[in-house]
């Protein structure tokens, strides 16, 4: 359970199966034992509405179109309305699809695109040439120009604040 210099840990997933008990400890204050299956019943409704709602919206984060975002909430929905017991999607190759960035990337580097007329692009191509259109974008995400913009587009959705103020603050 316990993390290196967390402040709360909870217990496992694996702990919560065996027991029952959700154990919440935290540091220097105290230990606390939550029994769901104690809580009302429209509460324990409520808790699984609100964790399928969130594993939906936590799926879409990555995402870069409303299509993409439709694609991954149907590819989740349908994975787990199949009954397979596992809370993970894998993919073939085990990797993260990052194809939603390079488009936006492209749109950048060419203007006048939509992310939407990159992906019909890299499709067209895809088709044309026999490869794979995973294959063609991380050929082409190889790109000094593409490579630049996909670093300005994560830069910009960062939460954290600006990255020379940051760095400033951090050698300061």
């Amino acid at each position: 359970m316990a993390r290196a210099n967390a402040v709360l840990n909870v217990s496992s997933f694996e702990d919560y199966a065996k027991t029952g008990v959700i154990v919440y400890e935290v540091l220097g204050v105290g230990r606390i034992e939550f029994r769901p299956q104690n809580a009302s019943e429209g509460n324990r409704a409520y808790a699984e509405y609100h964790g399928w709602k969130q594993r939906q919206s936590d799926c879409i984060v990555s995402c870069e179109t409303a299509g993409d975002k439709f694609k991954s909430i149907k590819t989740l929905a349908e994975h787990y309305e199949s009954g397979s017991p596992d809370w993970r999607i894998k993919t073939a190759s085990g990797e993260r699809d990052n194809t939603g960035l390079f488009y936006q990337a492209y749109c950048v580097v060419f203007t006048g695109n939509t992310p939407e007329g990159a992906r019909a692009k890299v499709e067209a191509l895809s088709a044309k040439k026999g490869i794979p259109v995973k294959t063609l974008v991380a050929t082409m995400a190889k790109n000094p120009d593409i490579i630049r913009a996909i670093a300005e587009l994560k830069a910009s959705k960062s939460t954290a604040g600006n990255a020379d103020d940051l760095l400033a603050e951090l050698e300061g």
